[in-house]
């Protein structure tokens, strides 16, 4: 593993807390550094799979591209 510093906003760390909070009252060994690798490895799945109809592709370019119009 590396690690890495990524800026994201704040209320997308508060709903990380807030699941991260949920799911530790399942199993209190769960760390917020498996919990973003889980989704950035469905987000780069889903986006290989489906390029412009993936998930990510349309919160980054999807949005941007509808600002232009």
């Amino acid at each position: 593993s590396h690690k890495a510093t990524f800026y994201i906003p704040s209320t997308l760390l508060d709903r990380l807390d807030d699941a991260w909070l949920d799911l530790r009252r399942i199993d209190r060994s769960i760390k917020k550094s498996n919990m973003v690798r889980a989704a950035l490895e469905a987000a780069l799945v889903d986006y290989a799979a489906k390029q412009e109809k993936s998930l990510l592709y349309q919160a980054i370019i999807g949005d941007a591209s509808s600002k232009e119009d």
